[in-house]
């Protein structure tokens, strides 16, 4: 999905335009009221109808590059191997990219293991994004929002690896999803939530070993009616949409 403007205030490429030729008001006003949505949807708003009008633009033109937020590639995805790849014992320090600002990991390695307390901040502001303490590879981590200040996770370590039960949070507190890793990777049973203190279900199912969507999903409304139901295995997809008076 699109946002229009994330939580470290990065505004995307069509509201970058409106910016430059009308100011910061207004799309910071689309930001509240249609965060995720797409342009075609966005342009109901009249102040935004108008402003395509005299953008020089097509509507079509303007939607083609509004970018959407893909996944990360289970194919792809690597955890750190400490058996093949540890550094020597004592005090460990790097300094990596990827998640939009830098971030310094840091903390103690002893015989192959992550030991003691490690943090990762964010080099910008120096906040706390993520601290674990630990003994030999296994015990605890919990995980902030940018602001080192909101949870974003807690859950268990072991074998140096994200492995156990974990708990995801939105940004207002209330839990987003709960579930297992295991050497690293999401697997088992989850379920995700609304942004409600009842947790109201967004989606319940099953992942692979492998991190990969597999087997039967169940999807909520809003109000935690059964929406629909998918399958999958070996690559193929099939859905069952649960029809009601809408």
């Amino acid at each position: 999905t699109p946002v229009f403007i994330d939580d470290q205030g990065a505004i995307c490429a069509v509201g970058y335009l409106i910016e430059r030729s009308v100011g910061r008001a207004l799309p910071e006003r689309i930001a509240r009221e249609h965060r995720y949505d797409f342009l075609e949807d966005i342009a109901e708003m009249p102040e935004v109808r108008a402003w395509v009008a005299t953008s020089g633009f097509t509507l079509a033109e303007l939607a083609s590059i509004q970018p959407a937020y893909a996944s990360p590639s289970i194919e792809t995805w690597r955890t750190w191997d400490l058996v093949k790849h540890a550094p020597k014992d004592g005090a460990f320090a790097i300094e990596m990219s990827g998640w939009g600002s830098p971030r310094k990991v840091a903390g103690t390695f002893l015989k192959k293991s992550l030991h003691g307390e490690w943090t990762v901040k964010d080099v910008e502001t120096s906040a706390v994004i993520g601290v674990g303490k630990l003994e030999s590879g296994r015990g605890t981590w919990k995980s902030f929002y940018n602001d080192g200040k909101r949870v974003l996770a807690t859950g268990e370590y072991a074998n140096n690896k994200a492995h156990g039960a974990w708990t995801f949070f939105h940004p207002s507190g209330n839990v987003a999803a709960v579930g297992r890793m295991a050497n690293g990777m999401r697997t088992g049973e989850r379920s995700f939530f609304y942004d409600t203190p009842s947790k109201t279900p967004i989606a319940r199912g099953v992942f692979a070993a492998s991190g990969a969507v597999t087997g039967a999903w169940q999807h909520f409304d809003a109000t935690g009616k059964l929406l629909a139901t998918t399958s999958s295995a070996k690559g193929v997809g099939n859905i069952s949409i649960t029809a009601d008076e809408r």
